[in-house]
Parts: structure tokens; sequence; C-alpha cells
């Protein structure tokens, strides 16, 4: 890959599940339904997310549009569109359709002839959470998100928790970073077979720029494959992308681009 320092070991066998991922049963356990023209998430999300077949021509656009929204008649609609080539004939036919370019996701896969974990920040305890520990791990990722330290309504936060805790009863796991006994920091990921999805990396404001995010993820890595992972997967957000490539996150296994349709 360009860019890349090492391929991981099992790139093609990788790469067909995470596309296993948008097509079956994603890390967090929503599934999708198949279609003509692509695949459909089965939830109860109050917007339609649905990845097309890399394969459809733009002349078939239109009718793919009309199955997404016999399968999501109202709201917003996400839809992606995935492969190693960058699709553009395609993109230009969504543009003229109204759809916005809003994310290209490349998952990262780590090589773990790359695991090197740093120093622990002096002051920090990593604990494995578990459902009691929930909430400290929803008001994190709340404030992280806003980047505030006011602590979220009790109406979102009773929301989050409870998507959180779906996950959690699938197969998710999440870990906190306490300073004394307060929670500033978490990460939470999936076991999806012997693979392990990394899929939110939060951060209190007044925390960051500390090694913490780091040590959370060496953690992660450590005892994934301790426990016998054979890949652990990242999408990062292009803040924190650089984190994940100095901990070792260097193929991109598979591209996506996402497109938000009114």
């Amino acid at each position: 890959m360009e860019g890349a320092a090492l391929k991981h070991p099992d790139h093609d066998g990788l790469q067909q599940r995470i596309r296993g991922w948008t097509q079956v049963c994603d890390p967090a356990g929503y599934r999708f339904a198949p279609g003509r023209y692509g695949w459909y998430r089965q939830d109860d999300l109050p917007f339609g997310v649905a990845t097309l077949d890399e394969r459809l021509a733009p002349a078939e656009l239109p009718a793919a549009l009309s199955e997404c929204r016999s399968h999501f008649p109202s709201g917003p609609l996400t839809l992606w569109v995935e492969g190693r080539a960058r699709n553009e004939a395609l993109s230009d036919a969504l543009a003229a359709a109204g759809a916005m370019a809003t994310f290209d996701a490349g998952y990262l896969a780590h090589d773990r002839r790359a695991l090197d974990p740093r120093p622990q920040p002096d002051g920090i305890r990593l604990e494995q959470g578990s459902e009691a520990d929930l909430s400290d791990f929803v008001r994190v990722k709340q404030q992280a998100f806003m980047s505030t330290e006011r602590r979220p309504s009790a109406e979102t936060h009773r929301r989050e928790h409870a998507r959180r805790l779906a996950e959690l009863r699938r197969n998710g796991a999440f870990l906190l970073a306490y300073r004394g006994g307060e929670a500033v920091a978490g990460v939470s990921y999936f076991s999806v077979g012997d693979d392990r999805f990394l899929n939110l990396l939060v951060t209190r404001l007044p925390y960051r720029r500390q090694g913490i995010g780091r040590a959370l993820v060496d953690a992660v890595l450590s005892r994934s494959y301790a426990e016998g992972a054979r890949s652990v997967v990242v999408v990062p957000e292009p803040r924190v992308a650089g984190l994940y490539r100095e901990a070792g996150f260097t193929d991109e296994v598979l591209w996506r681009r996402a497109y938000r349709v009114p």
C-alpha cells in the first residue's frame, strides 16, 4: 500500500472479512439485508444506511436510489461506496443526484510486528470496563465529542447509554482511563471472530496530548493479541490518524466513501 511500512500477513483474507462487515453484519452486530444494488442496514437509527455494490454502473444509480428509498422511505440516507479503485464516474453521478460526499474511510490494519507500547503516563490507571462502568464511558464520550466539560442532559445520556449497552451485550468491550477516581478517557472495541475493531477513542479536553489515548490503544492491542486475535483494525478520524499510525496501523486494507442523500 502507498506509504505503508508493513502489509498485514493476512491482507487479502482480512479485506474479505471487512467486506463481510459492510454486507452481512458489522462489528457492532447490526445486520444488513441484501438487495439488487447493495446492502441495507437493519436497525432503529433515525436515518438509513446502505452500501452500494461497487460494480454499480452510473446508469444504474436512479434504480439503486429507488431501491434505497423502498428500504428507507423517509429521512436522510447515508450511502457507502467501497473498493480500492476510486470510482469517479459514480461519484459524478451521485453528485448530480444531489448526494454529498461526507467522509472517506480507510480501514487500517495493525501488524503485531509493529507492537511497541509506550510507557503509561504517570498517575493514569487503565481498567477494563463493565456494565457498571458504562455511565462513565458514556459521559467521557459525550464530553469529548463536544469538547466541553459540561455534563450531557439526562435524556441525552440515557439514549447514548442504551445504544452502548446494546453494543456491549452483543460483542463490545471498552477500557477506561482514570486519574484518581475520575474517568478522563476511554476506548471501545468489538470482537468479530478472531478480529478486533477499534471503534471509539475519546479523551476529555483537559487531558488531551498527554499520551493517554496512545496508552489505551496500546492496551487494546496487547490484550487483543494475548487473547489470540489475528488482526486489529481501525477507521481513524483524520485528527487522530497520526496516533494510530505511530502505534503501528499502517496497512490500508479497504477504502470507502460515504455520501449523504437528503
